[in-house]
């Protein structure tokens, strides 16, 4: 009967809208309905939906408690006048269901980045670290085979390359063993927070193609999952210190908030370049096929590979989903920023001095430099760690050929969109060009 759940049968809260695609032109009215059902699809007649709208950021546009005794679903109709997302929350009072957010885009391509641009010294600080980096630091590239499950078409390598301040990025590296098909293409991926890859990803089809993942912990990863896990935590406690009073979700961001008080001290900021120099070392290898660099990342893996792509001249195609590290300054338009918020995670004392690193490691700065690699965006539109509006104003700065794939209603997570697009970026060959024309060949 419809209303009665058992224990093992939470209820579900669903949100829909009367546009599939949820996106409307600023005016339009969109129509929001809210229902809470029980797990056979009928709907429940007892308790309270509390109901929120929001800007993803601090503009609160409404919120109410809806009695569940009361006609269902629960109806909504609005707009917003300016571009950007209307966030709904629908929650059960005193719990019992999992909180719902459902996202709806306003003339979405005419967001723009809370900061209005990068600084005018964005280019010639990168430029330089670029060019100290390799004056100071010999690359110094290191590869130890590593054992892969017979039979393989592939070698797999534990690699890895020096960067600044003593330390190494490491990685995992594929070939194809029969190089007479060669050259091959290129796929290179930054995992997302978290402690990392700890082993090469060996698909089918890397007999054909040659793979390049790279971590930003400055800890060699491997050789398993509990081991790599180990050294994520012992990372953790050592910035715990010198994290302490910066307002974490988890002990195990702290790392991500690491120096972010100056800009060469950032914990991104060695781990970007020597990352760097790492995929140029693999470019010039005879084996690549400099027609086909393609780049996938998702979260923290997606903003690295704007600011990366941005560095980097030779990849041709980037897949960037649900990118982290957007639109810092988003607090500027009344928005919350891009994980890891580092602006409004600051201590009050460091939040002058972290606005100012923040700019040079905010990827939608890195996108307005993107102009020749074609670069495909997904984007969830219900997604609280990496939030819509800011996706879009960096996808918005992008100045190469682009695309944006919506995901209607899917939160921060690793979406099927992600994995079927992936073919992609090593789909076709495409024409090496010269380097684009940006600050940081």
């Amino acid at each position: 009967m419809a209303g009665v759940l058992s224990a093992s049968e939470p209820p579900v809260i669903t949100i829909t809208v009367d546009r599939p695609d949820a996106v409307y032109a600023c005016g339009e009215e969109a129509r929001l309905a809210i229902a809470v059902k029980d797990s056979r699809g009928g709907l429940l007649t007892t308790g309270q939906v509390v109901v929120t709208l929001d800007n993803f950021g601090t503009n609160r546009i409404f919120a109410a408690t809806h009695d569940l005794a009361k006609p269902q679903p629960f109806l909504w109709s609005g707009t917003l006048r300016e571009p950007g997302f209307l966030r709904c929350g629908a929650s059960l009072r005193g719990g019992g269901a999992k909180p719902a957010v459902f996202g709806i885009g306003f003339s979405p391509s005419a967001i723009r980045l809370g900061s209005g641009g990068p600084p005018a010294d964005f280019d010639a600080f990168w430029r330089g670290e670029i060019e100290r980096l390799d004056r100071e630091v010999p690359l110094d590239p290191r590869m130890e085979r590593l054992d892969v499950p017979e039979p393989s078409g592939a070698e797999a390598f534990r690699v890895s390359f020096a960067t600044f301040n003593g330390k190494r990025v490491y990685g995992f590296l594929t070939l194809p063993k029969d190089t007479a098909k060669g050259p091959f293409p290129v796929r290179i991926t930054v995992p997302w927070a978290g402690p990392g890859a700890y082993g090469p990803e060996m698909k089918a089809e890397d007999t054909n193609v040659i793979t390049l993942t790279l971590n930003v912990h400055d800890y060699e990863p491997g050789p398993d999952a509990a081991s790599n896990r180990k050294k994520y935590d012992a990372q953790s406690r050592r910035y715990a210190e010198e994290v302490k009073g910066i307002r974490l979700k988890s002990s195990y961001e702290n790392h991500r908030y690491a120096g972010y008080t100056d800009r060469t001290e950032y914990f991104y900021h060695d781990a970007l370049l020597g990352m760097r120099r790492g995929i140029l070392w693999l470019l010039r290898r005879p084996e690549a096929d400099q027609r086909r660099v393609g780049y996938c990342g998702r979260s923290q893996g997606g903003g690295i590979g704007l600011m990366l792509v941005a560095l980097t001249p030779g990849v041709t195609r980037a897949l960037l989903c649900q990118p982290a590290l957007v639109d810092l300054q988003a607090y500027k338009q009344g928005r919350r920023a891009g994980w890891p918020c580092l602006i409004e995670r600051a201590r009050p004392a460091d939040r002058a001095r972290v606005e100012k690193t923040a700019a040079y490691y905010d990827a939608g700065h890195f996108a307005s430099r993107l102009m020749t690699c074609e670069v495909r965006v997904i984007i969830g539109f219900a997604d609280d760690t990496c939030p819509p509006p800011c996706v879009y104003a960096a996808y918005n700065a992008i100045q190469a050929p682009k695309s944006i794939l919506h995901d209607v209603g899917v939160p921060h997570s690793d979406p099927p969109s992600f994995q079927q697009n992936q073919a992609w970026v090593l789909e076709a060959p495409v024409p090496v060009q010269e380097p684009q024309k940006k600050a940081f060949k």
